[in-house]
């Protein structure tokens, strides 16, 4: 329970998201670690491409254990600070992860290439609703951020209370949420980068499978890359919710718990979104993607 300036208010989804990701997260890296470690005894020597797949979910896997390590930081914050920690920054390593998979080069051996007929572009790859999605979570994030801007300041911690605790290294100021929505737009603009590199990179003629086969995990690579953009952004977008109803306390008028249950709603609704948007990514299509080789 909370209280701005005699309003009471309680965030029914604060609590649970905090211990949720603060149990989850672990075992679900975990899980993923000791999974693609199975598949990788069992499928090393494969081909060029498989192994861009490979280097793929291994630097995923680096960028999401970087980034829950880092949410452990003992530094001084509030509840949503620590909730935004525990949830944001896994999901921007992973994402970062698959970004500099994508943007390294490749180290395909050989000098011939196979030439295309066609002209390659993203939307051969990934589908325009997709796309839409990736920058309607970026537009979010930094609508979110400008929101902040109209409200007013952080009131300040009792003298008491600072002396005890310190004062909060993630205090939600305007200069944070132009931080965040920043570092939002630069998320958006490498999973973009990535995407451009993974369908423009040229495709190898000694290769141990087929066209087919290449451009089909080539089309895989670049939806999970979109996926995992649009889902560390959704997440992002949650976390500078947070802390928004107790800025707006001093503002609103009428019921501030209507206005904390709306955003704890909101909240909720961007942590699904983004669970959905990356099982959407990982799903399989059998159908051939990709231009015609001569």
């Amino acid at each position: 329970m909370q209280n701005v300036q005699g309003q009471s208010y309680y965030s029914w989804a604060l609590e649970p998201l905090t211990i949720a990701a603060a149990r989850g997260v672990p075992l679900v890296l975990g899980g993923a670690i000791l999974f693609a470690a199975i598949r990788w005894i069992r499928g090393r020597g494969g081909s060029h491409a498989t192994r861009g797949a490979q280097r793929d979910t291994a630097l995923l896997l680096v960028g999401a254990t970087a980034g829950f390590h880092l949410s452990w930081l003992p530094v001084v914050t509030f509840a949503e600070g620590r909730l935004g920690m525990l949830l944001t920054l896994p999901a921007v390593g992973a994402a970062c992860g698959l970004a500099a998979s994508a943007l390294l080069p490749s180290g395909a051996v050989g000098t011939f290439r196979i030439a295309l007929i066609e002209s390659v572009n993203a939307g051969r790859y990934v589908s325009a609703a997709a796309w839409r999605v990736l920058w309607g979570a970026c537009a979010f994030t930094v609508a979110v951020g400008a929101f902040r801007f109209i409200l007013p300041d952080d009131q300040p911690l009792p003298a008491d209370v600072s002396a005890a605790i310190g004062n909060p290294a993630l205090q939600t100021t305007r200069s944070l949420y132009l931080i965040l929505s920043l570092a939002g737009l630069l998320l958006a603009g490498l999973g973009r980068a990535g995407v451009s590199a993974i369908v423009h990179r040229s495709r190898p003629s000694r290769d141990e499978c087929d066209l087919t086969t290449q451009e089909e995990l080539r089309g895989r690579r670049a939806r999970r890359l979109v996926a995992w953009t649009t889902a560390a952004l959704l997440v992002l977008g949650a976390a500078m919710l947070t802390a928004l109803p107790r800025l707006m306390g001093g503002v609103v008028f009428g019921d501030v718990q209507l206005v904390q249950r709306a955003t704890d709603v909101l909240i909720v609704a961007c942590v699904i979104a983004a669970g959905w948007v990356i099982a959407f990514g990982y799903r399989r299509e059998h159908s051939a993607v990709g231009p015609t080789a001569v």
